[in-house]
């Protein structure tokens, strides 16, 4: 139990907030990744990070070994963003926004020596982690942007391979930022059973929301939604579209417009200042439902 007088766990992060005059450090992390993306002119995806990195007078390098993903060293006084080459592309450009994210917080107190001892001490990790893949999803996602592209058209499958496609991301990574610029809940379902005794059928894979929205536990059936849209897209290969709700424990977490959408195949392989992008490796899923306002958008029937 912390001292009566000791300070909150989060503090640092309270001062990196009070510093840029936002009520809490997600407002002020966003507001500094914002205001980076406009500096640089990378307002619209796919978002470049290297003028990012080199307006801080930070270098990029490679390694075998740099943690799971990545690190961020500071050598002769200058930053350097260390990045596993082990990883997929897309998975390497979120782990150097991440890396961007530290910058963010360390030049917001580099002028407050024991909040920036602080950001770094072992009790304030998660916090501090938490923040950093924030930052990274709002500079890859610029969220005026995606915002708009969510209203801007129905969502299909072919717009949502369109939308990877667009801002160069992990599909967890995008499928997160529309349940969160979309105020909707976002889940992958694919085929599976848990063991020998139990029948194959749809299953969330994994679920996103936004913050304090509905939460959908891994390995819940389609039994669960109402109507079934899922089971409806499996077997038409179409997305099926109405109105719908998901009950967890014979309760409706979440309702409203819906949308089951297939998997869909690349059209093309995109490219990135001249290379191309390949898809991840592994395909994530073969239906994801999308209940709340980003499936609004959609037509009442069709494609």
């Amino acid at each position: 139990m912390e001292a009566k007088d000791a300070p909150p766990r989060a503090w640092p992060l309270r001062r990196f907030a009070e510093l840029a005059g936002e009520d809490g450090p997600d407002a002020a992390m966003d507001a500094a990744a914002a205001a980076l993306l406009a500096r640089h002119g990378e307002t619209a995806p796919p978002v470049g990070l290297r003028r990012l990195w080199e307006g801080f007078g930070a270098d990029k390098v490679w390694a075998d070994r740099a943690g799971p993903h990545g690190r961020l060293d500071v050598v002769d006084g200058r930053y350097r963003i260390v990045v596993n080459r082990e990883q997929a592309w897309r998975r390497q450009r979120f782990t150097i926004a991440h890396e961007l994210g530290h910058v963010i917080l360390f030049e917001a107190l580099q002028d407050e020596p024991e909040a920036l001892r602080a950001v770094a001490a072992a009790e304030h990790w998660k916090d501090v982690e938490r923040l950093c893949d924030r930052a990274a999803s709002r500079l890859l996602l610029p969220r005026a942007h995606l915002a708009r592209a969510l209203t801007a058209e129905p969502l299909t499958d072919g717009r949502l391979r369109r939308l990877y496609d667009d801002y160069l991301v992990s599909w967890p990574v995008l499928l997160r930022g529309i349940a969160e610029a979309g105020q909707s809940s976002v889940s992958v379902w694919t085929r599976s059973r848990r063991h020998d005794r139990e029948p194959y059928a749809p299953r969330v894979a994994a679920a996103y929301s936004w913050p304090g929205g509905p939460f959908l536990p891994q390995g819940m059936t389609c039994k669960h939604v109402a109507p079934d849209l899922v089971t409806r897209c499996y077997a038409s290969g179409e997305p099926s579209r109405g109105d719908a709700s998901v009950d967890v424990n014979g309760r409706a977490v979440v309702a409203g417009p819906a949308v089951a959408l297939p998997w869909a195949a690349p059209a093309r392989v995109p490219e990135f200042q001249g290379m191309p992008v390949p898809d991840e490796r592994i395909r994530p899923w073969d239906v994801v439902l999308v209940v709340g306002p980003a499936a609004r958008a959609a037509p009442p029937a069709g494609r």
